[in-house]
């Protein structure tokens, strides 16, 4: 018997994991590859080339491009409302993609568990109602989706009405919904006037594989800042992807370095290109360096030349993963209240321009009083933001669920599989091997009365 499948259904790829979105998927699936056999079914704007890649022994990513057909829909689309929609133009067009359509239908044969990273491909419960019908649905809702999009569609109520549709039909069909924090899972089931009896919510703050990322030395900082010509300056930095929030927080930046040019900041990310897309001709104070979508290895680069990271938003749902990142590399932080939601940690909070200049320069320069917040910041993400520990609660999570008198069959189906998955890897690890199915059947019998 081998490992679970888990399909998972997602707008994008994660080849090249720069944004926010993209390094929480990433993160999560390749954590999760270590209990099932995870398959990436995910879309790729058009002209990219179909492919599939392989991760690791247990991760792959099959990428499907939209066709011409989508293509066209979405940038007539785009080009009436004047901002990106890739996400939602799925779950308008996604009938038009028959070789994604195809794939789905292959892949659900043979999978145990479904899991849709955000609501866009939900209109597949529909197109494959029976296939669906026995499986496990996990909806790992990343975002309030429509509070995240309500910007971009102001104007457009059928699009309103197409995004809270989709949303909620995930909400309704999903056995176990992951959500970022308590606060979020509430406020999302009650906007589409949900319960939580008919699915689980679990929560699953936005992580990283922290274990592999190394605290920035500070001793070093100086030394960095001045081979690139910063000597004496402070630095801040902020990350940031293509999404309205963000933009409005560069424009609370590009104010900020009017009023004060000691200070240099590093902005990361696809909202330079959401920028100038806005504002193809506008100049930039000197201090804004607008460095775009980089490697993780400039971005560590940017990092270990940071005096202070900030996060000045004032808009958008869901636990900002830059926070969370900021917090793992070592950097102190200066944020809002707002960008602050749902992390427990130590930061500088700022009310407007006057004091948020005042704490760049209050950490910059106060060593123990930053010392202090890194320590604190860094010990927080090794336990509550990390998808080691956070991946191995969600295992116990469905272990436990699936053996509960309670239970759907779509749940009870999964008990003695994923629990004899988990006793396998145990073995190997203890050094015996798992061929020795005696042993394996013998140590599922002794343990399935524990989680009853």
């Amino acid at each position: 018997m081998g490992r679970l499948k888990a399909l998972a259904l997602c707008h994008f790829d994660i080849r090249d994991c720069t944004g926010g979105g993209r390094v929480v998927v990433s993160s999560f699936l390749r954590e999760l590859s270590h209990y099932f056999e995870v398959c990436l079914l995910s879309l790729a704007p058009y002209g990219s080339q179909a492919t599939e890649i392989k991760f690791s022994q247990n991760l792959f990513n099959v990428i499907v491009p939209q066709n011409l057909m989508q293509a066209k829909k979405m940038w007539k689309l785009e080009a009436e409302l004047g901002e990106g929609l890739f996400d939602v133009i799925q779950c308008l067009y996604l009938e038009d993609n028959v070789e994604f359509l195809t794939r789905v239908r292959e892949k659900l044969k043979n999978s145990d568990i479904i899991l849709f990273e955000h609501p866009w491909l939900a209109g597949v419960l529909e197109l494959f109602k029976e296939e669906f019908r026995e499986k496990l649905v996990l909806y790992h809702s990343i975002d309030n989706e429509y509070k995240q999009k309500l910007p971009l569609i102001r104007t457009r109520i059928d699009l309103q009405e197409k995004v809270r549709t989709i949303e909620k039909a995930m909400l309704s069909r999903a056995d176990i919904i992951l959500i970022p924090s308590a606060e979020e899972g509430c406020e999302i089931l009650n906007q589409y006037g949900l319960t939580t009896k008919k699915p689980s919510l679990f929560f699953l703050p936005h992580s990283l594989k922290v274990e592999k990322i190394r605290p920035v030395n500070r001793r070093t900082i100086r030394n960095r800042k001045a081979k690139i010509g910063l000597d004496g300056k402070t630095t801040a930095t902020f990350v940031g992807s293509w999404h309205p929030p963000n933009l409005e927080a560069l424009e609370f930046l590009i104010n900020a370095a009017k009023r004060d040019e000691t200070i240099e900041y590093f902005i990361l990310g696809s909202v330079k290109d959401y920028f100038y897309t806005k504002y193809p001709n506008r100049a930039l104070p000197n201090n804004i360096h607008l460095l775009g979508t980089v490697s993780e290895t400039v971005k560590e680069y940017i990092y270990a030349c940071t005096d202070v990271a900030v996060n000045p938003m004032f808009s958008g749902a869901g636990i900002n993963i830059k926070m969370v990142e900021y917090m793992a590399y070592g950097l102190p932080i200066v944020t809002t209240s707002f960008g602050a939601r749902g992390i427990p940690g130590q930061f500088v909070v700022f009310e407007d321009e006057e004091s948020f200049i005042a704490a760049i320069h209050e950490l910059a320069t106060d060593k123990e009083k930053a010392w202090a917040m890194i320590n604190n910041n860094r010990k927080l993400v090794e336990t509550q933001f990390d998808y080691k520990e956070n991946v191995k609660r969600l295992v116990f999570f469905l272990l436990e669920r699936s053996c509960d008198q309670g239970a759907n069959n779509r749940l009870r189906y999964l008990y003695d599989r994923l629990l004899l998955n988990c006793i396998t890897d145990n073995l190997v690890i203890m050094g015996v091997s798992p061929k020795d199915s005696f042993l394996v059947d013998n140590c599922a019998k002794i343990l399935r009365p524990i989680l009853y």
